[in-house]
């Protein structure tokens, strides 16, 4: 395979070695080939009828196949990205030949692609079958049979608190906008009050008052790949400063002002970030923390 679907990018995270165990259950024996980047194959294992391999990864990008060459059904892992995630995908542009499933243990989705024209596998390059798992989650790779599990493993999301502090010099009423444009009101802060909510899932973004021309703090929270999104928006106008701090480890998100280079000010921007669902954030106004642009877990 000449290109990937999912890529790796250094790491800003300490990351967690995440173990993959492959199964044969398949009715032959199968020779489990890893490609890497480059095109490099080598032999993961042999294994017999109802045999199994396993190996832990910290990171790194490569994908198992049954055999050497093209022309096969690809399992595609991704481990230690920048985003706190390990991602995954089947991929079948090159061909098929055995079925695969692949389970995330400690939750998530389940990828699984039985035949050549099933719907949960990449068939060209702009498909969107990649999901992703907090790293240092266990991965199981069955060959040819599944076993009987969801189509999600995934247990209840976990739910973010999201912390907004009024560090201005005035009161401040913060504003919810949701998908569609309704907006509402989430607290009125006093000078230096703050208000905490928890979300499980959900699209929004948070404003000083209604109406547009402000600077705005976006989230999507329980996205599909594992996520927590977050980023600043200045496009309509800038009012006040914003300052974001996934409080686990993450990219520290600032606009002090209208200038700022780490916010929207077009959509064709790239200032977006992502941290494992459950990650909690702390949005300062007007005055920021005093922190790095990376947060590190300990």
């Amino acid at each position: 395979m000449k290109s990937f679907i999912i890529f790796f990018t250094v790491a800003i995270y300490c990351s967690y070695a995440g173990e993959l165990t492959i199964v044969n259950q398949c009715t032959d024996p199968v020779t489990v080939v890893k490609t890497v980047p480059g095109g490099a194959q080598t032999t993961q294992c042999q294994l017999a009828v109802g045999e199994s391999c396993s190996q832990n990864y910290t990171t790194g990008v490569m994908n198992f196949r049954h055999n050497y060459g093209s022309g096969h059904t690809i399992a595609e892992f991704s481990f230690g990205n920048s985003d706190g995630n390990d991602n995954y995908d089947l991929n079948v542009i090159e061909g098929f030949d055995i079925g695969m499933q692949i389970i995330p243990e400690d939750g998530g989705h389940v990828a699984e692609c039985a035949t050549a024209n099933c719907t949960d596998a990449y068939h060209s390059s702009s498909d969107n079958h990649t999901y992703g798992v907090p790293s240092g989650s266990p991965f199981t790779l069955n060959l040819c049979q599944f076993d009987n599990v969801d189509s999600s493993s995934a247990v209840s999301a976990p739910a973010p608190t999201l912390t907004i502090n009024n560090q201005c010099t005035d009161p401040v009423t913060v504003v919810k906008t949701v998908t569609g444009g309704a907006q509402t009101v989430q607290c009125q802060l006093a000078v230096g009050e703050s208000c905490s909510q928890t979300y499980t899932t959900g699209v929004m973004n948070f404003r000083h008052n209604y109406g547009s021309g402000h600077t705005i703090a976006e989230f999507s929270f329980g996205n599909s790949n594992g996520n927590s999104n977050y980023d600043l928006n200045v496009i309509e106008g800038f009012d006040i400063g914003m300052q974001i701090i996934p409080e686990d480890g993450g990219h520290v998100a600032e606009c002090a002002t209208a200038d700022c280079t780490d916010a929207y000010h077009s959509s064709s921007d790239n200032h977006t970030y992502g941290v494992p669902a459950g990650n909690p954030f702390t949005l300062n106004l007007c005055q920021f923390d005093a922190v790095s642009g990376t947060t590190t877990s300990a």
